[in-house]
């Protein structure tokens, strides 16, 4: 999100999620866990495919979930950014010219003007 508020200052800020790493526990401790037990835990939700008999590529899965647990880790990017720039700027002109200096904080009141080439 970026905003230009009234100071004349620019506001950014923003997140960005880049890691996210899912584990089933239940899947995985049924690999450390020896059977029967185990082999329960690993089929509490699973996924079958099942065969195609006329051997087309339009074949049919069945999922199933009786129990899970899942721990979810997610690292992401959170920045703030404000730029309120202050100009400084001496210019050196061929010829005289008009000029006005102002304060955009005061309502745009006059600091000073004149004619001049630098």
């Amino acid at each position: 999100m970026i905003n230009v508020l009234f100071d004349k200052c620019l506001y950014a800020t923003g997140d960005s999620q880049y890691v996210q790493i899912e584990l089933e526990i239940l899947k995985f401790m049924g690999n450390f866990i020896p059977p029967p037990a185990g082999t329960v835990l690993s089929n509490l939700s699973n996924t079958f495919t099942l065969p195609d008999p006329f051997g087309s590529v339009y074949g049919a899965s069945v999922s199933y979930n009786l129990f899970s647990a899942s721990f979810i880790l997610g690292n992401s990017n959170k920045q703030k950014f404000t730029f309120c720039p202050e100009i400084w700027v001496k210019m050196d002109l061929p010829e005289d010219v008009i000029y006005t200096v102002t304060d955009p904080s005061n309502g745009n009141s006059l600091v000073s003007s004149g004619t001049a080439s630098s």
